[in-house]
């Protein structure tokens, strides 16, 4: 009876406060009903490891070693920038004499 007439009277603020300390107690704060618990789950399930590593995949080895990869990434930046410079200063008179051609360091 005296929680009818004091909760109303609550402010919206005050009526949060009061519901929250009953929550914790196990109860609504409005109906001063008792809570009902909900069973907790599962969190983690037990996992199969043998599942796991049928489903790893099998990496296949590369057709190239590393060094040759590296090496043919080095020639093609090396030709682009060769390809720029010569887009910018020209590839005729002192330019020529001055850098040596790209195909020779293979």
């Amino acid at each position: 009876m005296w929680k009818d007439v004091i909760y109303k009277s609550m402010s919206p603020i005050e009526k949060g406060q009061w519901n929250s300390s009953e929550r914790k107690k196990g109860y609504d704060g409005k109906t001063g009903s008792k809570l009902q618990t909900k069973p907790q789950k599962e969190i983690f399930k037990p996992v199969d490891l043998d599942v796991i590593s049928e489903l790893t995949p099998v990496i296949a080895q590369p057709e190239k070693s590393v060094e040759e990869i590296i090496k043919e990434k080095a020639d093609e930046k090396l030709k682009r920038e060769q390809d720029f410079y010569d887009r910018e200063n020209g590839t005729q008179g002192i330019v020529a004499l001055t850098r040596p051609d790209w195909t020779t360091f293979n």
